[in-house]
């Protein structure tokens, strides 16, 4: 998504990225529905064209791990080498395969797929209160 007009407007800002629509539009529904502004993106390639004045407003980034093309690490630093205090949840039936640095494990959370929807939002309200974001 690459425009002039900024990505987010205002309140906390979140950054959905999973290459299955449906997942992105329920989260998306679902963080919105409690005030949060969500910006969604089928693939991460996608997601790496945002503008970096873009990514240095977002709150939390939730990602998929295995995505065709730009996975959810490649993508987390991507957006860490822009603001390296991003929050960011990953979500995936295949957490077991990701391998963090442990430097990058901080200000990070995984929710396995399937989720329950009260386990995504603790996590969510969990990891934006830890960064000292208010909902």
């Amino acid at each position: 998504m690459s425009t002039s007009a900024p990505l987010f407007n205002s309140g906390p800002r979140i950054m959905v990225v999973d290459d299955q629509d449906m997942i992105c539009n329920l989260i998306q529904n679902l963080l919105e529905t409690r005030g949060y502004r969500v910006a969604t993106f089928d693939c991460g390639e996608a997601a790496v064209e945002t503008r970096p004045e873009d990514i240095r407003q977002l709150d939390l980034l939730i990602t998929d791990v295995r995505m065709p093309g730009v996975t959810g690490p490649e993508l987390v630093r991507e957006f860490r080498a822009i603001h390296p205090e991003l929050a960011v949840i990953y979500i995936s039936g295949y957490v077991g395969d990701v391998v963090l640095d442990p430097r990058e494990a901080e200000n990070t959370l995984f929710v396995n797929k399937p989720f329950k929807i009260p386990n995504l939002i603790e996590a969510v309200e969990a990891l934006l209160e830890e960064s000292g974001v208010r909902s």
